[in-house]
This record gives C-alpha cells, sequence and structure tokens, in this order.
C-alpha cells in the first residue's frame, strides 16, 4: 500500500484500495474498531507497507505486571462441522437469473439451486440483466424468476427492478438485500420485486420461496 492509503486505512468506512468493496464486500470498519479496542488496552496497532511486495500489521497492548498470576492454558475441543442440510429436498424444474456482483456469491447460489434442479445463469450487474431480459422477452423464452442483489454500481437494484416491470418482465423478481429495514423493504415491493430476502441468505428458506413462486406461475 503506498502512504496515503496507509493512511486512510483505520478510519470508519474507508478503505486502501475501494475495489475491495466490489470484490469481497466489507464496510471499512473492521481496523477502525480493532485500533479502539487496542488503545482501550493501552495498545495500538501500526502498519508497515510496501507496494508489490505486502504488509505487516502489529498489535501491541502494555499490560499491567502482576505477580503471582497463575496463567492457564485452555483446554481445545474440536466440534466437528455438521453438514448443511436444508429441511426439505427440492428438485424444481425451472430458470432462474442470478444478478450478483460478486463473484463468489453468484458461484454459491448457483451451486445451491443447482442441487435443486434449477438452471441458472448470472449476470454481474443490474444493467447486463436489463439487457438480457430484454433479449429474452424479445425472443419470447425468458427464465422464470430472477434474484436481483439490490446494493451494486452502475444500477442499483431498486432502479433494475422498476426497469425490469417497464419492459414487460412480468414473473417474479426476488430482492436479495443487507439493508433490513422495514423502509427498504416497503421500497423493494413498490419498485416491482415480489418478495424479498435479507443477506445472509438462509438457503431453505430461499429455495422455499423460489418453490412457492414456481408453482403459482406467472405470464409473460
Amino acid at each position: 500500500m503506498t502512504p496515503k492509503q496507509q493512511s486512510h486505512l483505520f478510519q470508519s468506512f474507508s478503505q486502501g484500495d475501494a475495489s475491495v468493496t466490489r470484490n469481497y464486500g466489507g464496510t471499512g470498519l473492521g481496523l477502525a474498531i480493532s485500533q479502539r479496542l487496542a488503545v482501550m488496552l493501552n495498545g495500538n496497532i501500526s502498519v508497515s507497507s510496501k507496494p508489490g511486495e505486502g504488509s505487516t500489521f502489529s498489535c501491541t497492548i502494555n499490560l499491567p505486571v502482576r505477580e503471582n498470576v497463575k496463567i492457564t492454558s485452555p483446554n481445545l475441543e474440536v466440534v466437528p462441522i455438521k453438514a448443511i442440510t436444508t429441511s426439505r429436498e427440492y428438485q424444481l424444474q425451472c430458470r432462474v437469473l442470478i444478478v450478483d456482483d460478486q463473484r463468489d456469491v453468484r458461484h454459491l447460489t448457483h451451486l445451491l439451486l443447482q442441487r435443486a434442479g434449477i438452471e441458472t445463469e448470472f449476470v454481474e450487474d443490474r444493467i447486463q440483466a436489463v439487457e438480457l431480459i430484454e433479449n429474452q422477452l424479445q425472443n419470447g423464452l425468458t427464465v422464470d424468476l430472477i434474484l436481483l442483489d439490490m446494493q451494486m454500481p452502475r444500477m442499483d437494484g431498486y432502479q433494475a427492478a422498476a426497469r425490469l416491470r417497464e419492459i414487460g418482465f412480468r414473473r417474479a423478481i426476488m430482492a436479495l438485500t443487507s439493508d433490513a429495514m422495514q423502509g427498504d423493504m416497503n421500497r423493494c415491493l413498490e419498485l416491482g420485486c415480489d418478495d424479498y430476502l435479507s443477506k445472509p441468505i438462509d438457503s431453505s428458506e430461499l429455495l422455499e420461496m423460489i418453490s412457492r413462486y414456481i408453482s403459482q406461475g406467472r405470464d409473460l
């Protein structure tokens, strides 16, 4: 990192590289909170970095000297991770468009839906989504449901939902949002979404919702 990037690292809602937010998510609070905790413990977090070589973060804490203090070693118990299973097995014959700018989210959602027999398509942003659906509508064959992330660059999900309805998409649009405020949910519905799910997504809830809307069916 450059000296300029380093100077912003410990500021709230700031990141050394803005592209990190788009590729990996995050708000720029992690280091700010960590630094505050270190200061509360009479310590500090510092960074040493050279562009193209790497970065070293150091945390120092000044602990008070205590005599006759027994040092304990915790017993670590390794608990095996249980396989994540859905409460119900789904086998759905439909096509779903995944609209999300984060590659990992698209990949994981694709794997989840694929296991349920769902055919998937995916695009990185809303403009691509609108263009794809517009072309599909012209050919008379479109996806059965759209999973639409609401926080993305270029055209946000709210604009995209409204635009998709304007061009004639009449099937289900499901909003995926990390803003779990009631006002945001109402806005999703007002602008054309049929339903919404808060992130992180519950796989059982997602499949149940897709199953419900696919079974209801909607005409083009």
